[in-house]
Protein backbone atom coordinates (compact mmCIF):
# COMPACT_ATOMS: atom_id res chain seq x y z
CA UNK A 1 0.00 0.00 0.00
CA UNK A 2 1.58 3.17 -0.58
CA UNK A 3 1.73 6.00 1.70
CA UNK A 4 1.79 8.91 -1.49
CA UNK A 5 -0.88 11.79 -0.72
CA UNK A 6 -3.85 11.50 -3.87
CA UNK A 7 -4.27 13.91 -5.77
CA UNK A 8 -6.99 16.10 -4.49
CA UNK A 9 -8.58 16.31 -8.42
CA UNK A 10 -11.12 19.16 -6.45
CA UNK A 11 -7.68 21.47 -6.31
CA UNK A 12 -6.91 20.52 -9.79
CA UNK A 13 -10.28 21.59 -11.06
CA UNK A 14 -10.10 24.94 -8.64
CA UNK A 15 -6.52 25.37 -10.31
CA UNK A 16 -7.89 25.60 -13.92
CA UNK A 17 -10.83 27.46 -13.31
CA UNK A 18 -7.92 30.52 -12.06
CA UNK A 19 -5.90 29.66 -15.16
CA UNK A 20 -8.95 29.91 -17.18
CA UNK A 21 -9.95 32.94 -15.64
CA UNK A 22 -6.02 34.56 -15.60
CA UNK A 23 -6.46 33.68 -19.58
CA UNK A 24 -9.48 35.23 -19.84
CA UNK A 25 -8.22 38.67 -18.08
CA UNK A 26 -4.85 38.35 -19.90
CA UNK A 27 -5.35 37.13 -23.53
CA UNK A 28 -1.98 37.79 -24.41
CA UNK A 29 -1.15 34.55 -22.33
CA UNK A 30 -3.66 32.23 -24.26
CA UNK A 31 -1.23 30.21 -25.94
CA UNK A 32 0.94 29.70 -23.89
CA UNK A 33 -1.56 28.82 -21.21
CA UNK A 34 -3.12 26.43 -23.65
CA UNK A 35 0.62 24.44 -24.61
CA UNK A 36 0.85 24.58 -20.61
CA UNK A 37 -2.55 22.39 -19.61
CA UNK A 38 -1.82 20.24 -22.79
CA UNK A 39 1.73 19.58 -21.37
CA UNK A 40 0.28 18.97 -18.02
CA UNK A 41 -3.02 16.44 -19.37
CA UNK A 42 -0.18 14.61 -21.15
CA UNK A 43 2.33 14.35 -17.59
CA UNK A 44 -0.43 13.70 -15.42
CA UNK A 45 -2.35 11.30 -17.81
CA UNK A 46 -6.12 9.57 -18.04
CA UNK A 47 -6.51 8.94 -13.98
CA UNK A 48 -8.08 5.60 -15.41
CA UNK A 49 -5.52 4.88 -17.94
CA UNK A 50 -4.67 1.24 -17.17
CA UNK A 51 -0.75 1.11 -16.67
CA UNK A 52 1.45 -1.77 -16.94
CA UNK A 53 4.78 -1.55 -15.04
CA UNK A 54 8.12 -1.19 -16.64
CA UNK A 55 11.65 -1.11 -16.17
CA UNK A 56 14.82 0.41 -17.86
CA UNK A 57 18.25 0.40 -17.46
CA UNK A 58 19.01 4.01 -17.81
CA UNK A 59 22.55 6.04 -17.23
CA UNK A 60 23.31 7.99 -14.30
CA UNK A 61 23.46 10.74 -16.19
CA UNK A 62 19.79 10.24 -18.05
CA UNK A 63 18.75 9.96 -14.77
CA UNK A 64 19.79 13.28 -13.86
CA UNK A 65 18.56 14.54 -16.92
CA UNK A 66 15.42 13.05 -16.79
CA UNK A 67 15.18 14.50 -12.74
CA UNK A 68 15.96 17.99 -13.77
CA UNK A 69 13.00 17.93 -16.60
CA UNK A 70 10.48 16.99 -14.24
CA UNK A 71 12.02 19.88 -11.47
CA UNK A 72 11.46 22.36 -14.62
CA UNK A 73 8.08 20.55 -14.78
CA UNK A 74 7.26 21.30 -11.43
CA UNK A 75 8.32 24.71 -11.40
CA UNK A 76 6.13 25.11 -14.27
CA UNK A 77 3.04 23.43 -12.47
CA UNK A 78 4.03 25.64 -9.11
CA UNK A 79 4.07 28.77 -10.92
CA UNK A 80 0.57 28.41 -12.45
CA UNK A 81 -0.85 27.65 -9.28
CA UNK A 82 -1.44 23.86 -10.29
CA UNK A 83 -0.96 21.49 -7.24
CA UNK A 84 0.64 18.45 -8.76
CA UNK A 85 3.41 16.39 -7.58
CA UNK A 86 5.74 16.20 -10.97
CA UNK A 87 7.58 12.38 -10.43
CA UNK A 88 10.14 10.60 -12.09
CA UNK A 89 8.03 8.48 -13.90
CA UNK A 90 5.75 11.67 -14.97
CA UNK A 91 8.38 13.20 -16.28
CA UNK A 92 9.77 10.23 -17.95
CA UNK A 93 5.99 9.54 -19.58
CA UNK A 94 5.86 12.76 -20.88
CA UNK A 95 9.13 12.96 -22.71
CA UNK A 96 8.33 9.23 -24.13
CA UNK A 97 4.71 10.73 -25.43
CA UNK A 98 6.57 14.18 -26.65
CA UNK A 99 9.36 12.03 -28.33
CA UNK A 100 7.03 9.71 -29.88
CA UNK A 101 4.51 12.23 -30.98
CA UNK A 102 6.98 13.89 -32.69
CA UNK A 103 8.68 11.26 -34.29
CA UNK A 104 4.98 9.56 -35.77
CA UNK A 105 3.95 13.53 -37.18
CA UNK A 106 7.24 12.97 -39.11
CA UNK A 107 7.19 10.19 -40.19
CA UNK A 108 3.08 10.80 -41.39
CA UNK A 109 4.78 13.56 -43.25
CA UNK A 110 7.60 11.91 -45.09
CA UNK A 111 4.85 9.31 -46.53
CA UNK A 112 2.47 11.91 -47.39
CA UNK A 113 5.27 13.51 -49.51
CA UNK A 114 6.29 10.56 -51.12
CA UNK A 115 2.43 10.21 -52.24
CA UNK A 116 2.05 13.67 -53.27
Amino acid sequence: MSNRKPIDLDAVREARRNLERLVREHPELKDRADALADDFDEIMGDENMATTPSQFRLSEELLKRIDRHAKRLQRQADAQGIPVKITRTAALRALLTDALDRTEAADKSKRSRKRG
